[in-house]
C-alpha cells in the first residue's frame, strides 16, 4: 500500500514537471512568435513567463533582449544579454548585441568592451569588428577605428558599413576623392545595392556635384523605390537647393510609405512654412504632435514651430500655449525661453 502510495505520488510530481516543461516550451514558442510578429510587448511578457518558470533558458533572456531593442528599453535589453552571457559564456552574438545596446545609449567604451569579447571569440565576426570601429569614431579614436575597417575593406570592399566608415575618416581630413573611390569599387562590385548608391549620393552631396546627386537617387528608388531614408535625405536636399516644391514631393512619398513618419511631417511642415503655405504647415506640426516622440528635445521644437506657424495665423492664445509647452520641456532653451517671453508680451 505505501509502495502503491509512493508510486503514485512520484508519478504525479512527474507528470506535474513534464506539464511544466511543456507549458515553458510553450510559452516560449509563443514568445518567439510574437517577437517575429512584432509583437514585441507581447513577446516579452510571454517570454517574461517563461523565465519565472526556468532561469536557466539563454533563449528566452536572448529574444526578450532582442524585443526591449526594440522598444528603446536598452537597459532592459542589456540587462538579458548579460544574463545570456552568465548562461554561456562562450555566446559571441550575446556580446554583439549587448554592444549594440551599449552604442544605443552612447556609452562607447562599454560597447568596444562587447565587440572585443565578441571578436575574442569569433575573430570572423564582420560586424562586430565594423561596428566596433563606428564606437572608436564615436570616442574620437581614429587611428583604432582605421584598425577595425581598412581590414575588412581588403577582404569585402562591398561591405557599406565598413566603406562608409572609412569614408568618413576620409571626409574629415577633406580627402573627398578618397572617399568617393571606395563607394566606387563597392558599386562595381555590387551594382544592384541601393544603399550604395545612397551613400554615395550623400558622399556627392558633400562634394556639391548637383547632377551626380540626383543620378544617384535615381538609381536609388529604381532598385529600392521603398527606401524611406533616401527621400528624406533627397527632400532635405532638394529643399536646400531650392527645389521645394519636388521635396515636398519626396516628403509625402514618405508618409504614403509610412503614415506616422514624424521626421517627415516635420520636414514638409517646414518646408510649407518656407513656401508660405502656414495651414499646410500647421496640419503637418499637428500631425506630428499627434504621434507623439520620445525624444523631448524634438518634441519640444516640434510645439516651438507650432508656435511661430500659429503666430502667422495670428492664434496668438495658441501660439503662447505652445510655445510655454516648448519651454517646460526644454528649460535650457534661451531662444525658447526669448521666444515665449516675447508672445507674451504681445498677448498680454
Amino acid at each position: 500500500m505505501i509502495k502503491t502510495i509512493m508510486y503514485l505520488i512520484f508519478m504525479g510530481l512527474l507528470v506535474s514537471c513534464i506539464d511544466r516543461s511543456n507549458r515553458v516550451d510553450l510559452d516560449l514558442l509563443a514568445g518567439i512568435d510574437s517577437y517575429n510578429k512584432q509583437d514585441y510587448d507581447g513577446a516579452i511578457s510571454k517570454l517574461s513567463n517563461v523565465i519565472v518558470n526556468n532561469k536557466s533558458i539563454s533563449k528566452a533572456y536572448m529574444i526578450r533582449g532582442h524585443a526591449h531593442a526594440e522598444l528603446s528599453h536598452f537597459d532592459e535589453a542589456i540587462a538579458d544579454y548579460e544574463h545570456v552571457i552568465d548562461l554561456i559564456p562562450n555566446n559571441f552574438e550575446a556580446y554583439f548585441y549587448q554592444g549594440v545596446a551599449w552604442g544605443q545609449v552612447s556609452n562607447y567604451q562599454k560597447a568596444i568592451l562587447s565587440y572585443s569579447s565578441a571578436i575574442q571569440l569569433n575573430p570572423q565576426y564582420i560586424d562586430a569588428i565594423v561596428n566596433r570601429g563606428w564606437m572608436y569614431i564615436s570616442l574620437s579614436e581614429y587611428s583604432m577605428a582605421k584598425k577595425d575597417f581598412q581590414p575588412v575593406i581588403n577582404a569585402f570592399p562591398e561591405n557599406k558599413h565598413a566603406v562608409s566608415g572609412m569614408a568618413k575618416l576620409h571626409n574629415m581630413h577633406n580627402e573627398f576623392s578618397s572617399a568617393l573611390l571606395l563607394y566606387n569599387n563597392a558599386i562595381k562590385l555590387t551594382p544592384h545595392n541601393s544603399a550604395l548608391y545612397y551613400l554615395r549620393a550623400k558622399q556627392y552631396i558633400l562634394m556639391k556635384k548637383h547632377d551626380n546627386v540626383l543620378s544617384d537617387f535615381k538609381q536609388v528608388f529604381q532598385i529600392n523605390p521603398k527606401l524611406i531614408d533616401a527621400y528624406i535625405t533627397r527632400g532635405n536636399y532638394l529643399a536646400d537647393t531650392g527645389d521645394k516644391l519636388s521635396a515636398v514631393d519626396d516628403y509625402t512619398t514618405v508618409l504614403k510609405l509610412d503614415p506616422k513618419n514624424i521626421t517627415a511631417y516635420n520636414n514638409r511642415a517646414f518646408t510649407y512654412f518656407e513656401l508660405e503655405e502656414f495651414h499646410r504647415a500647421l496640419n503637418d506640426y499637428n500631425q506630428a504632435i499627434d504621434i507623439g516622440i520620445s525624444d523631448q528635445a524634438r518634441f519640444s521644437e516640434l510645439h516651438y514651430e507650432r508656435s511661430k506657424v500659429l503666430i502667422l495665423l495670428e492664434q496668438y492664445s495658441d501660439a503662447l500655449i505652445d510655445a510655454k509647452v516648448a519651454v517646460e520641456i526644454n528649460p535650457s532653451n534661451q531662444e525658447y525661453k526669448d521666444w515665449y517671453l516675447k508672445i507674451n508680451s504681445t498677448v498680454n
